[in-house]
């Protein structure tokens, strides 16, 4: 940034897919590509997430961990009424062998319309134009999508912060020492 090297931090939204590790469960989802889930989130605001460790609440209704209710592509909560459900790869959802709904999964091209809210989520920065419908997404079913980081990139990067920190102490170390000779060798005036 100019001012600090590289120890100054972009708060940039890394949208890298993660890897993806299977899980055997029928309500967990992880894209193999672009894509975020419409959730409802607090207050009825549209939140979206790559999130896709989904259950059912006790009414039925096809929430994630947090309890926000999936959306499909109507804008409607999803009530699993049935015995059997299964989910395809491009989000539609089977109740009983017969097609139920299609989950909301759009794109947002345009990462700076983000805004990040805690845990998995993000909503549309005001004034931020409306995310485009993904028509055929591509979803593994009983997977889920894990952290797109990379660890030693992330343990490098702590450690040359802590290395540009440990430098800029030792200089105003210097400077702090000098200023305190300075004040006390000065002769003062009678």
């Amino acid at each position: 940034c100019g001012i600090c090297g590289d120890a100054c931090f972009v708060n940039a939204i890394d949208m890298k897919n993660g890897i993806i590790q299977t899980t055997g469960r029928d309500l967990d989802l992880a894209f193999e590509g672009p894509g975020f889930f419409a959730v409802l989130g607090p207050n009825n605001q549209e939140l979206y997430t790559r999130n896709g460790e989904f259950d059912l609440n006790s009414n039925k209704e096809l929430v994630n961990a947090d309890g926000y209710n999936i959306l499909d592509k109507f804008d409607k909560k999803i009530t699993v009424i049935g015995d059997k459900f299964q989910f395809s790869p491009s989000g539609e959802l089977f109740i009983d062998g017969a097609y139920y709904t299609t989950l909301k999964i759009v794109d947002i091209p345009n990462r700076d319309n983000l805004e990040k809210i805690g845990g998995t989520f993000f909503k549309l920065k005001d004034n931020a134009p409306q995310p485009q419908p993904i028509e055929t997404p591509q979803i593994a079913v009983g997977a889920l999508e894990k952290s797109n980081a990379d660890l030693l990139l992330e343990a490098a990067n702590i450690s040359n912060t802590q290395r540009t920190f440990d430098a800029q102490k030792a200089v105003a170390d210097v400077v702090l020492n000098s200023l305190r000779k300075v004040i006390t060798e000065i002769p003062r005036p009678i």
